[in-house]
């Protein structure tokens, strides 16, 4: 936490070392011993695994970590493993959330497939940039619908209707 307060690039890449770069290097096996029955778990009807590390914190510069990891596996001498991908907490919230309307499985194919890139033109890796822009070209609302499902029956357990209050909100700003 504390190099999360102070900032020091020494420290904070020594963070990103153990947080990401530790535990993409600990997928393959983890998904070897997941095959093999090795942890204990039935996956005998798994045939595709799908690796994803998530964050506590907002990610930004998705690419800026694949990077990271890149150059510590070219360092190590090692064969890098590339196949995962990274969310933070709002990504998977979205996906949660998203899921009713499009199944997590195929939005994270597609979001990996098609990275959306930021205005200097860097790719986000982000799955919440990629469902806005998916939401966009498909036309849909850009919100999330079991959020506001949810929402919609809190407040109308408490007999507010969401709609009219957001019409005097609109209409006061």
């Amino acid at each position: 936490m504390e190099t999360r307060i102070r900032g020091e690039v020494e420290e904070l890449a020594d963070d990103i070392h153990r947080m990401i770069f530790e535990t993409v290097r600990r997928i393959p096996r983890k998904i070897q011993d997941l095959r093999s029955g090795a942890t204990g778990i039935d996956t005998s009807g798994v045939t595709n695994y799908r690796s994803l590390i998530l964050l506590y914190d907002r990610l930004f510069w998705g690419s800026a970590y694949r990077t990271f990891v890149m150059d510590h596996y070219n360092a190590a001498d090692e064969t890098p493993f590339e196949e995962y991908q990274l969310l933070d907490i709002t990504d998977f919230e979205t996906l949660v959330a998203w899921n009713v309307v499009t199944p997590m499985k195929e939005l994270l194919d597609l979001s990996a497939r098609y990275p959306v890139t930021t205005t200097s033109g860097f790719p986000t890796h982000g799955v919440m940039d990629f469902v806005e822009e998916y939401a966009a070209k498909k036309q849909l609302s850009k919100k999330h619908p079991l959020l506001e499902q949810v929402a919609a029956e809190f407040f109308d357990s408490l007999g507010v209707n969401l709609a009219d209050e957001t019409t005097a909100s609109n209409q006061t700003q």
